[in-house]
């Protein structure tokens, strides 16, 4: 019993240390009411040592389970702040998402609405050139007609010199230059006019951006073709018929 006796002793005076240097309040959440013995003090009764190690044993355990709670608490707020930055950063991404989107579309619909332009363009700078083309041609003959004529012209005033000679008529040399100088005129003039309108056709080919380009080549082909058809064949052998007097 002398041994038992001291065995409890020592462990009563561990337990005393202990507590004396805990915190005051863990003793009163534990339940105990007893106020803690100084060192030197009379020994608590052997009767009450369980109880006292029990509430020294459930306030180590209640601590520990505030320091757990604590540290769970600590880790879902870290865990709750680190969803919430990723909120945020997934809304903001979403955002810059759709204004991309927003961007390719409208770039698409301006390269679409530029494509379509572009054809367009094409479309009517063919036709042009087309339309052009066939002017041209259509002068190129006029002009053509026009030498014909010229040549054919002079070919019947040497028949009818030859034919008035060989009949022993003088003819009015006068007369006849005033008449060859005013068909030179008229033919020159043509020629002349012929030739602006072509340069005309050419600058528009050339430099199509200049605008209303349909507009100038319809007024040039108005302007060209009457031009062209005044001096054409029949109207030079009538002209020249007249100014002769033709064959005896």
């Amino acid at each position: 019993m002398s041994n038992n006796g001291r065995e409890l002793s020592a462990r009563e005076k561990r337990a005393v240390e202990a507590r004396t240097r805990s915190n005051p309040r863990v003793s009163q959440r534990a339940g105990s009411s007893t106020p803690a013995p100084e060192v030197g003090a009379t020994a608590t009764p052997k009767s009450r040592r369980p109880d006292l190690e029990q509430n020294i044993i459930v306030a180590t355990k209640h601590h520990l389970g505030y320091e757990l709670v604590a540290c769970s608490q600590t880790r879902q707020l870290a865990l709750l702040r680190r969803l919430m930055m990723i909120t945020w950063e997934k809304n903001d991404l979403e955002k810059q998402v759709a204004t991309l989107q927003e961007v390719m579309k409208t770039t698409n619909d301006k390269r679409c609405k530029i494509a379509e332009t572009f054809a367009k363009y094409e479309s009517k700078q063919k036709r042009l050139q087309h339309e052009v083309a066939d002017l041209k041609n259509r002068l190129g003959l006029r002009d053509a007609g026009v030498q014909r004529a010229v040549e054919k012209t002079k070919r019947d005033m040497a028949i009818r010199y030859e034919d008035r000679i060989g009949q022993g008529e003088v003819p009015d040399l006068d007369t006849e230059l005033v008449a060859l100088k005013k068909q030179e005129a008229s033919l020159l003039s043509a020629t002349v006019e012929f030739a602006f309108h072509m340069g005309k056709l050419e600058d528009i080919l050339k430099d199509p951006s200049a605008g209303a380009t349909e507009s100038r080549v319809v007024d040039a082909k108005a302007n060209a073709v009457p031009a062209s058809s005044s001096s054409g064949p029949s109207g030079d052998e009538d002209l020249w018929s007249s100014t002769t007097g033709g064959p005896p």
